[in-house]
C-alpha cells in the first residue's frame, strides 16, 4: 500500500499536537523544517546556490552571476547574496522602481503596442484612436508577450439623426373657441 502524498490545501493531524495542520501553512512549513513531517519544502526566496567557499572567489565572478540571476526575474525583484539564514545562497527581495524606470518601461511597452498594430490603428477615425490606443497599450502591459490585435471598427456613413418633417396644419378657430371658455371661468 503506497501512502498518498498530500497536497497543499490538504489536512493532516500534527504528531505533536493531534490537531488537524493545512499542508502548506506555517505550522506545516515548521513541522517540515524539523522533520516531524515528511514534504518538500522550498523556501521561493532561494534563487541559487553559490559555491563552497565562495569567500574565496573574487567577488565580481560572483557578482556576475547574481546579474545572470538578475535577468531572469520580474521588474520589481532582484537577486541578492544572502545574509543569516539564507548565507551561501543567492536570495530574492523586492525593490521599488525608480519612477524613471517606469516611465522608461510604459515608453517601451507604448512604442510596442503601436509599432505592432500600426496598420489597424490607421484605419480609425480621430474620435477612436485615443481609447483604441488606451486599451492597446494597457493589454500590451498586463500581457507581456502576448500580442493583442486590433479589430477596425468599420467605418459607416454618417446619417444625419434629424427628418425633415412638415408640420400639420394648425386650425386657429378652435383656439379662439378655448381662450374663451377659459376667460368665462374667471372671475375679475
Amino acid at each position: 500500500m503506497s501512502a498518498k502524498i498530500p497536497r497543499k490545501g490538504d489536512i493532516i493531524i500534527n504528531p505533536n499536537t493531534q490537531r488537524p495542520v493545512k499542508v502548506g501553512s506555517r505550522t506545516w512549513l515548521n513541522l517540515v523544517k524539523q522533520g516531524v513531517v515528511e514534504g518538500r519544502y522550498t523556501d521561493p526566496k532561494e534563487l541559487g546556490q553559490l559555491p563552497e567557499k565562495y569567500e574565496e572567489i573574487p567577488p565580481e565572478e560572483i557578482e556576475e552571476k547574481i546579474e545572470q540571476v538578475n535577468k531572469t526575474l520580474p521588474r520589481h525583484q532582484q537577486a541578492v547574496r544572502g545574509r543569516g539564514k539564507y548565507k551561501g545562497k543567492i536570495v530574492s527581495r523586492n525593490k521599488r522602481l525608480a519612477p524613471e524606470e517606469v516611465s522608461r518601461y510604459t515608453a517601451q511597452v507604448a512604442t510596442r503596442a503601436v509599432a505592432n498594430n500600426i496598420n489597424t490603428l490607421a484605419e480609425y477615425e480621430d474620435d477612436d484612436i485615443e481609447g483604441m490606443l488606451e486599451k492597446l497599450i494597457l493589454a500590451e502591459m498586463m500581457g507581456g508577450n502576448s500580442k493583442p490585435r486590433a479589430k477596425p471598427k468599420k467605418v459607416q456613413p454618417q446619417q444625419e439623426a434629424y427628418e425633415e418633417v412638415e408640420p400639420e396644419e394648425y386650425d386657429y378657430e378652435d383656439e379662439d373657441e378655448y381662450e374663451n371658455d377659459e376667460n368665462e371661468n374667471w372671475e375679475y
